[in-house]
């Protein structure tokens, strides 16, 4: 339930309060919430650039020389049955052994998003030899993560 209070204030008031650096470009975002998968959680942070609002998806993947990503399409679920996609990543990254993406979000996607609590997300991590893993991370965490 807490989650889907915080998520409800996501427009709102959490953007101006945190910073998050991607490359060469900062962005305001929200706390990190943390999603958990039976290898890796997953970190979901909401990011704002111009008027376009993205969602960032964060992992740990020890395997560096494999030069893993969060690539191809990526899937919410939400509580009230709707879904939300997004083919490609804006950005992809991996850094500090995470695995780093941004996906783009819609204005609907995001009203969707404030009206329903998200259940999971699915996602795939793909490697330098085209091995992909498909992975979905529920939204079974109680707290934010700080």
């Amino acid at each position: 339930m807490k989650k889907l209070i915080l998520l409800l204030f996501i427009p709102f008031v959490s953007f101006s309060q945190n910073l998050t650096f991607i490359g060469e470009n900062s962005y305001p975002s929200t706390i990190e919430f943390e999603f958990e998968n039976k290898e890796r959680d997953l970190f979901i942070t909401f990011l704002k650039d111009n008027e376009n609002t993205l969602i960032m998806l964060k992992t740990k993947n020890v395997l560096d020389y494999k030069e893993p990503t969060i690539d191809g399409k990526m899937i919410i679920y939400l509580d009230n049955g709707k879904v939300i996609s997004s083919s490609t990543p804006n950005y992809k990254d991996y850094v500090d052994y995470f695995c780093i993406s941004i996906y783009p979000l819609n204005k609907s996607d995001i009203d969707d998003i404030i009206n329903s609590n998200i259940n999971s997300i699915r996602y795939a991590i793909v490697d330098k030899y085209e091995k992909i893993a498909n992975r979905v991370a529920s939204n079974t965490a109680n707290s934010p993560v700080n």
